[in-house]
């Protein structure tokens, strides 16, 4: 993706790989990974913080979210 490709670009140390799931998901599955492999374990959370912040700023992500009562909540969907 474009977000990948920028922040590698900005540390250039950096190995970068994300993916982020989508449809129905179970409680306790995994919707968003990211993974940041380079030399220095700094520069590694720099850079994985980084994508997650874009990621979250920039992509269009919604979510139902269903409660034990039955009921369900959009979040980020107006």
């Amino acid at each position: 993706s474009d977000i990948i490709k920028e922040i590698g670009a900005e540390f250039q140390s950096c190995s970068i790989v994300a993916q982020h799931r989508y449809g129905a998901l179970e409680i306790g599955e995994c919707a968003f990974a990211v993974v940041v492999s380079s030399p220095h374990r700094k520069e590694s959370f720099q850079a994985l913080e980084k994508v997650v912040e874009r990621v979250k700023a920039e992509l269009p992500i919604w979510k139902n979210q269903y409660f034990e009562d039955g009921s369900n909540e959009w979040v980020n969907s107006a």
